[in-house]
């Protein structure tokens, strides 16, 4: 069936004439035809636009008959189809695993690479450009007059009950060192604070002086190796005291001392460098006493030997006899004293030596401690 002719709407409210191209040609202008207008047009249609041209038929125009003038007739010119643009081909569609007739096997995953990690190998010890024991003699020395301070705290120590300060004293001078304090020795002695914390290392040295000597006795009566077994107990005892007493001094608590987790981990950090420090001063200053008392006790017999032996032939003791013993015997006293003064003087450089040599100690190998110190007192910490 062929589809009617589509009058143009009238623009501007004019009516069209659809014989208006006829007209035109009768009065000599060059009409356009209608068969034409699709062909100038077809150029500028987009390529979407050809299929719908290729689908609706040529329609053919009539003529309309001009007026006063024979009708035209007009080819109908039908218009080429536009080129479409070919297709492309569609994908070939994956072949399934139905389709194969067998499941292919899964990719293999790829697995991360993780490193060997190297066998841990134990931490080397810290090493020091001097030892705990030289670094608490160079302390000493350094003090101009630290001999004179010496023989004081010995005059002292001498004095029942008042020792207790030559021990806190000591103990608050050497409680700076794992803080990372180096000060010259303290000028007052007799205080308050250093009684408190000399008797805390009198309770200290006691319980474990005496859980020391109760464990010596009982291995003792092992043969053999019982008498080795005991020194080697009593030694064990000395390095817990040092480390106890000095960090009791840093918090000033007499709890801090008997925490024996924590000191028995600075034990362990270094136990030969802790047996050094604590047996050798004490031997060193032990072998010097014996040998002064035994030299002092040797010359007072042998002065006093030849009175002795006149005295023991004559019945009666005569009175130069008398006079002659009774100043040897003050004179061997005084002897005496000296010597027992001078044996406590060098107790003394070992006791010095031995708590800053383990204040040296706990700042190399327990540095945690100040920290703790620090919490115990109820100071913040960085």
């Amino acid at each position: 069936m062929a589809e009617q002719p589509i009058k143009p709407e009238p623009q501007d409210g004019a009516p069209v004439d659809p014989e208006a191209p006829a007209a035109e040609a009768a009065d000599g202008a060059s009409p356009v035809s209608a068969a034409e207008a699709p062909a100038q047009e077809a150029p500028a249609a987009d390529v979407e636009a050809a299929p719908a041209a290729d689908a609706a038929p040529a329609v053919e125009p009539e003529a309309a008959p001009a007026t006063g003038a024979a009708p035209v007739a007009q080819p109908a010119v039908e218009p080429e189809p536009a080129s479409e643009p070919a297709p492309a081909p569609a994908p070939e569609p994956a072949p399934t695993a139905q389709a194969a007739g067998a499941v292919p096997p899964p990719p293999p995953a790829s697995t991360p690479v993780v490193p060997v990690a190297p066998a841990s190998q134990p931490k080397p010890k810290p090493t020091f450009a001097q030892g705990c024991l030289s670094a608490a003699w160079d302390d000493i020395k350094s003090n101009p007059n630290w001999l004179k301070k010496v023989l004081f705290l010995a005059l002292v120590m001498c004095v029942p009950i008042l020792n207790f300060v030559v021990y806190g004293y000591v103990l608050n001078w050497v409680r700076e060192v794992p803080f990372g304090g180096r000060t010259a020795l303290p000028k007052e002695v007799v205080t308050g604070r250093n009684f408190e914390v000399g008797f805390y290392y009198f309770v200290i040295s006691l319980v474990f002086g005496l859980a020391a000597g109760f464990v010596g006795v009982c291995v003792g009566w092992v043969p053999l190796i019982g008498w080795l077994a005991s020194i080697a107990v009593s030694i064990f005892a000395a390095m817990l005291i040092a480390l106890c007493s000095v960090r009791m001094a840093m918090s000033k608590q007499l709890g801090e001392g008997f925490k024996l987790g924590r000191v028995w981990e600075a034990m362990k950090a270094n136990w030969s460098g802790l047996l050094f420090l604590t047996f050798v001063p004490s031997l060193v200053a032990g072998a010097i006493m014996f040998v002064l008392l035994l030299i002092v006790t040797s010359l007072l017999l042998v002065g006093a030997l030849p009175v002795i032996m006149s005295a023991s032939g004559v019945a009666e003791v005569s009175t130069a006899v008398l006079a002659t013993l009774v100043p040897l015997g003050v004179l061997g006293f005084v002897v005496i004293l000296a010597v027992v003064y001078v044996c406590v003087a060098f107790d003394v450089v070992a006791l010095l030596l031995v708590d800053r040599a383990a204040g040296h100690y706990i700042g190399r190998y327990a540095p945690s401690w100040a920290d703790e110190a620090k919490v115990a007192m109820g100071y913040p910490v960085d």
